[in-house]
C-alpha cells in the first residue's frame, strides 16, 4: 500500500500529522470491514469518518467507501434504498476516478471508455467498485429513474479488473454478473450463466450472495446452496430474501436446492 510506503520510508519529523491520522482511520476500516460479521457495518463508516478532511478524496479512501456503500446497499430489501445507496458508492467512486489527473486531459477528447486506459495505478479500485456499484444498483434498475451508461459501466468492469484484491476480483466478478443479467445473444447468454453458476460455487467470503445473484438470472439454478451458515451482513441479506424472511436454518434452505425454483 502506497501509504505504508509513506510511514516507514520517511524520517518521522516529515510526516504530516494528517497523513498519520489517515493511516490509523484506514488500519480501523480495515479492521472494522474483516469484523463485520459480528459487528455490522456501522463501524466501517465509523472509521472512514476519521479520515482528516484534508485526505478524504484520496483513493484509498474513496475506494474503501464506495465498498462501504455497495455493502450497505445489498442489505437493504427495499429496491429503491438499496439502489440509492450503490448509486452513493458509485459516486463516491467516480468522483476518485474523473480527477485523475492522467484521465483528465484524456476525457476532453472523447469518452470515458476511451480515457480509462490512461487511469492511474493508484485508482484502478476506484474504477473497480464504481463497475460494481452501477451493476448493483442495476439489479435494483428503476428504468423511470434510473441511468445506466452501458458502455461506462463495462469499461470500468474493465480498468477494475487490473486492481489488486479485494478490488480487481470483485470487478471480475462483476463482470460475470453483468454479463449474465445483459447477454448480447443467446450463446453468449448461455456461456455467461455457465461462468456465473461456476464463480457462484466457487468457495469465497461471499458465497451467499453470488448465490442469489445467481438465483436471480437462473430461477433453476445449477449446483446447490452454500453448506455454511451466512458470515456477513450482505450475506445474511441474501439468505434473508431466499427464505423469505425466515432465519436461517438448513431446513429453510431445502428450496434453494437445483430442482427448487428461486427468487424474491
Amino acid at each position: 500500500m502506497w501509504l505504508v510506503g509513506l510511514l516507514t520510508g520517511c524520517p518521522k519529523n516529515v510526516i504530516s500529522p494528517d497523513d498519520e491520522a489517515l493511516a490509523a482511520a484506514l488500519e480501523a476500516a480495515d479492521r472494522a470491514w474483516a469484523a463485520r460479521g459480528t459487528a455490522g457495518l456501522d463501524p466501517v463508516g465509523a472509521a472512514l469518518d476519521t479520515v482528516p478532511a484534508s485526505r478524504a478524496e484520496v483513493p484509498e479512501v474513496l475506494w474503501r467507501r464506495a465498498r462501504w456503500h455497495v455493502a450497505r446497499g445489498h442489505t437493504q430489501d427495499e429496491d429503491a434504498e438499496a439502489r440509492r445507496e450503490h448509486e452513493r458508492g458509485r459516486d463516491v467512486a467516480m468522483r476518485c476516478v474523473l480527477v485523475a489527473p492522467g484521465l483528465t486531459g484524456a476525457l476532453r477528447g472523447g469518452t470515458l471508455p476511451a480515457a480509462l486506459p490512461a487511469l492511474e495505478v493508484s485508482r484502478l479500485p476506484c474504477a473497480a467498485w464504481a463497475g460494481v456499484a452501477w451493476v448493483r444498483a442495476d439489479q435494483r434498475f428503476d428504468p423511470e429513474t434510473g441511468t445506466l451508461d452501458v458502455p461506462a459501466v463495462e469499461a470500468l468492469l474493465s480498468a477494475g479488473r487490473r486492481a489488486p484484491p479485494p478490488s480487481g476480483p470483485a470487478a471480475a466478478y462483476g463482470d460475470v454478473l453483468w454479463a449474465a443479467a445483459h447477454p448480447v445473444d443467446p450463446g453468449a447468454g448461455e456461456q455467461a450463466l455457465e461462468a456465473l453458476a461456476s464463480a457462484a460455487a466457487e468457495p469465497t467470503d461471499d458465497a451467499w450472495v453470488r448465490w442469489e445473484d445467481l438465483v436471480r438470472v437462473m430461477p433453476r439454478p445449477k449446483g446447490t446452496a452454500p453448506g455454511r451458515a451466512p458470515a456477513t451482513p450482505e450475506e445474511r441479506a441474501s439468505v434473508r430474501r431466499l427464505t423469505g424472511g425466515l432465519l436461517y436454518r438448513p431446513s429453510n434452505l431445502e428450496r434453494l436446492d437445483r430442482s427448487a425454483p428461486g427468487g424474491r
